[in-house]
């Protein structure tokens, strides 16, 4: 049985005032958000997702893993419970100081039996129309004391927008949170604000390159936005429809053809964020092995045995191999988990620095940028990145790096200690 309600009780703002400012600014301006991409986040990695159902309001849905949260019971006799209180403050953007609306909310779940499920809400938001906000959410397991902080950008500028849209697998109808699927097909799509509105599913298979070099100069071509194939789609007087996903490629809706926002699906390996195939472990090595090593990998019989050789080669025995590779493939996964937009996170800017240089000690977020900091942030020789924020109709989290030749050196620097069998990490 889950209950769930806001509290504005004193004891629960006790709680959430004494959590909130001893993590983080009570702004979102200038803060260091380091943690969100440090791939040691706590025990409580909630899920959460944007959908304007109306003009004044949005929806904020969540997933909580029950696994991530500690239940506990008086005695044997009791049935077990869990407590989580979620916490959000509305800002009128990243760089703003103003708080244009905060709530609580506590989720009880009470069982006879401990198991492994999601618990799904959602609950509405203060939003109006016309604008661009950013949301900052903290879920505390009032059980254990394991903290999470999410942000998510919202966008409420125009109904032609991804953010107007949800979509709810088949049959269980549980929303889906990310922008890609892997081995689901069958889907409800749901827009409340564009009910009875024709749209077009506009269809793409394309490759796309993985990320070059920090330090190369490169000439990005423009994208080719005419579709592979274009299918009509209505919805219903209450929004809805059904909708069957294509085995590749990514699909957007548009409500409005004359501007290139809309929603767009994604389609990824079954295994995906995570790296369980031989191809999964060798695409990736093309940021540390040479043109030549690569090209003879892709002509090898036997691609498991060329990677294993490679890593072992590089550490001198079976078992150093296998700790670097646990320490490089563990970073794989969690750019895929952090970077992930119209390619998989280990292929965009900041996948790829994250796999080479490790997590960043600073990352200052603007509306339209990130630096990264390697090293003291007063320091002028520590080493930093700078990523901006490409106005991309399929995903709103897709940064390109400002490259520089000032990056060479580092880079090999790093390069070569992965090559002779060492992990880079920069203090």
């Amino acid at each position: 049985m889950i209950l769930n309600k806001w509290s504005y009780s004193w004891f629960f703002l006790l709680i959430l005032t004494l959590s909130f400012f001893s993590r983080c600014n009570p702004s979102a301006y200038n803060a260091n958000y380091a943690h969100l991409y440090s791939g040691t986040a706590s025990i409580l990695q909630p899920d959460y997702m944007i959908y304007h159902h109306a003009i004044d309001s949005s929806q904020v849905h969540f997933n909580i893993n029950s696994s991530e949260l500690l239940y506990v019971r008086k005695d044997k006799s009791e049935p077990y419970h869990a407590s989580v209180l979620i916490h959000f403050r509305l800002y009128g953007g990243i760089d703003s100081k103003i708080i244009l609306d905060s709530a609580s909310r506590k989720i009880e779940d009470i069982t006879e039996e401990k198991s492994v499920k999601s618990i799904l809400g959602n609950f509405s938001i203060p939003v109006p129309m016309g604008g661009r906000y950013f949301l900052k959410i903290l879920t505390t397991d009032l059980n254990r004391g394991s903290v999470d902080e999410a942000h998510l950008l919202v966008d409420k500028s125009e109904t032609s927008g991804s953010q107007f849209f949800l979509l709810k697998k088949l049959p269980e109808q549980v929303p889906l949170f990310a922008n890609y699927i892997v081995n689901d097909n069958e889907f409800i799509v749901e827009s409340k604000m564009n009910k009875n509105a024709e749209f077009q599913g506009r269809f793409y298979n394309r490759k796309f390159p993985l990320a070059a070099p920090p330090f190369s100069i490169i000439v990005s071509k423009p994208f080719k936005y005419y579709p592979d194939s274009i299918v009509d789609y209505t919805l219903n007087s209450e929004g809805r429809m059904n909708f069957t996903v294509q085995d590749s490629g990514f699909v957007q809706f548009q409500t409005d053809t004359s501007s290139r926002n809309g929603y767009t699906l994604f389609r990824q390996k079954s295994d995906f964020p995570l790296v369980k195939t031989v191809e999964g472990m060798f695409y990736p090595l093309r940021y540390i092995c040479t043109k030549n090593e690569y090209n003879s990998f892709l002509l090898s019989s036997d691609l498991k045995k060329s990677v294993d050789k490679f890593w072992i080669n590089k550490t001198g025995s079976k078992e150093r191999g296998r700790e670097l590779i646990k320490k490089y493939y563990n970073r794989v996964q969690t750019a895929n988990q952090y970077f992930t937009s119209y390619i998989e996170g280990w292929k965009t800017d900041r996948g790829m620095i994250s796999l080479i240089f490790g997590p960043p000690k600073i990352v200052n977020k603007s509306n339209d940028s990130e630096t990264w900091i390697y090293g003291e942030e007063t320091n002028t020789l520590s080493l930093r990145f700078t990523f901006y924020k490409v106005n991309n109709p399929f995903t709103n989290n897709d940064y390109k790096l400002i490259r520089g030749p000032g990056y060479r050196t580092h880079w090999y620097r790093a390069v070569d200690a992965w090559r002779n069998g060492r992990v880079y990490w920069i203090n």
